[in-house]
């Protein structure tokens, strides 16, 4: 949303006015809502058809189907990071370790 997220604007999309909270900018919502009339556009092409409602659910569930693919994606992201974190943890404290048992080898050897 945008850092007010109660800013309104109306757009027109697929021959609806809707208004809807402004994301990011009002540039950045005009071009979302060009990039969703463009989609619903292409879904009308494809259903030959003008059925509002369908096209609309349908464009609804499309999006909602790629929301879950980014969901997905970011939950393997995070645990392949996690995983490259722990292995850097792991080799940290391996290298620490030598350096430590080398100052202690020194130590010992001064004495």
């Amino acid at each position: 949303m945008s850092k007010n997220s109660s800013e309104k604007m109306t757009l027109t999309i697929f021959n609806t006015e809707i208004d809807v909270p402004v994301f990011e900018s009002k540039e950045k919502t005009i071009e979302i809502g060009k990039n969703l009339e463009a989609y619903m556009l292409e879904l009308y092409k494809e259903y030959r058809i003008l059925h509002t409602q369908m096209i609309a659910v349908r464009t609804a569930y499309d999006l909602f189907v790629a929301l879950e693919r980014l969901k997905k994606d970011l939950i393997d992201t995070k645990e392949v990071t996690l995983e490259v974190f722990e292995e850097l943890t792991a080799r940290i404290s391996k290298i620490k370790a030598n350096i430590e048992d080398s100052l202690n080898f020194k130590d010992s050897n001064e004495m």
